[in-house]
């Protein structure tokens, strides 16, 4: 049986909800069928701008909605994205783009200028409108194909282009939404910046699911004002936050027992979770609220293991990372490269088929790295 990726999982999604909202923000709500045809313009706009079938498609763009509709309808062609962010340092955006060599890209209106003098006209810019392509605009996919690249400093202070699978997207979707249970109406935060590779956590588990992306106003802001946070998440009635534990703590240390009544799940990633924190959460009464960590690098895909918090995890200084998800395996090596005896401290090794690609362009640093 043929897979079904991501994005034609969202389609199906799609017309089982048409009239469902799939976005909703501050100004607009936009339903299933219209980010369905949305989407399907800019894969149509693609092919019309002759960006074929495997090539890398930027994202110059901060507004959220459009960084969806761009994502979905670039992979509705065939072809990967990265997004870049206009607000970034001149030599920031001059060092990404040259990592990831983009054919072509998506500008949000208003950044036109903003995007020709960082690229100094270097890069076409695809136009979104009504194209009349035929059925030839779809793209077709296999499971190991290059979909994606986003960034990571790292150690060494200079952007690493990580290359994501297609596949590594849905495996890791299927078992959020399967794992917890989450159905249509489910309502995800959109607190992940673009720039991370999270953000399809925000994105594809509400749309997959029948849900809806609550995107903030001012996310950056909001983020890390904690009393706005809390006040934004309760009125929008959120179920599910995907996010890091200092943002976590704000949240924390401005909610009280009378808000976020409807929040059921946090997943948390990114940062180390102390006990202290989920200790005063649970005090609060959020025991009703299932925390979740995980963990993983960007190079694995997301996250690859988790573990749901319990009471009894409190004891210690730290919450554990828990346990790999189903197709992937964790390997304590020490410093000889040899499996650890039981007890003993090492290096934890994570072997997947599901983690990204490596470092694109960067073969070298691959091998280096991504080690067996």
């Amino acid at each position: 049986m043929r897979r079904e990726f991501v994005h034609e999982w969202f389609s199906r999604t799609a017309a089982e909800y048409p009239s469902s909202i799939a976005i909703e923000t501050a100004n607009e709500r936009i339903t299933y069928a219209e980010l369905e045809r949305r989407s399907d313009l800019v894969a149509q706009s693609l092919y019309a701008g002759k960006a074929a079938q495997r090539d890398i498609v930027a994202i110059f763009a901060n507004d959220g909605v459009l960084i969806i509709e761009a994502i979905i309808g670039i992979l509705k062609r065939g072809c990967a994205f990265v997004t870049v962010s206009p607000e970034l340092p001149d030599q920031r955006i001059h060092a990404m783009l040259e990592i990831a060599k983009p054919v072509c890209a998506i500008v949000e209106p208003g950044f036109d200028e903003r995007f020709q003098q960082v690229t100094s006209g270097s890069l076409r810019q695809i136009e979104i409108n009504a194209s009349g392509a035929d059925s030839d605009w779809k793209g077709e996919w296999q499971p190991d194909d290059l979909c994606y690249i986003f960034f990571t400093s790292g150690s060494t202070g200079g952007p690493k282009g990580i290359a994501g699978r297609l596949k590594a997207i849905d495996h890791f979707i299927r078992w959020e939404i399967n794992e917890f249970g989450f159905g249509p109406g489910v309502r995800v935060s959109q607190l992940t910046a673009p720039s991370f590779d999270a953000v399809l956590r925000d994105i594809f588990v509400p749309l997959c699911a029948g849900g809806t992306i609550c995107i903030p106003p001012a996310r950056n802001n909001i983020i890390l004002d904690g009393a706005q946070l809390v006040e934004w998440l309760d009125n929008q009635a959120i179920n599910v936050i995907h996010t890091v534990p200092s943002i976590f703590r704000n949240l924390v240390e401005n909610a009280d027992g009378q808000k976020l009544e409807r929040l059921t799940h946090v997943l948390l990633s990114g940062e180390r979770l102390t006990s202290a924190i989920v200790k005063r959460w649970f005090d609060a009464g959020g025991e009703r609220t299932t925390i979740v960590n995980l963990y993983g690098p960007t190079e694995t895909t997301m996250t690859k293991f988790f573990h749901v918090v319990t009471p009894a995890d409190l004891d210690s200084s730290s919450i554990t990372i828990g346990k790999p998800m189903p197709g992937t395996k964790a390997i304590l090596l020490n410093e000889d490269g040899h499996p650890c005896a039981e007890g003993a401290v090492g290096e934890i090794i994570i072997r997947t088929p599901h983690r990204s690609l490596g470092y694109y362009g960067a073969p070298e640093l691959t091998s280096q790295v991504f080690v067996r």
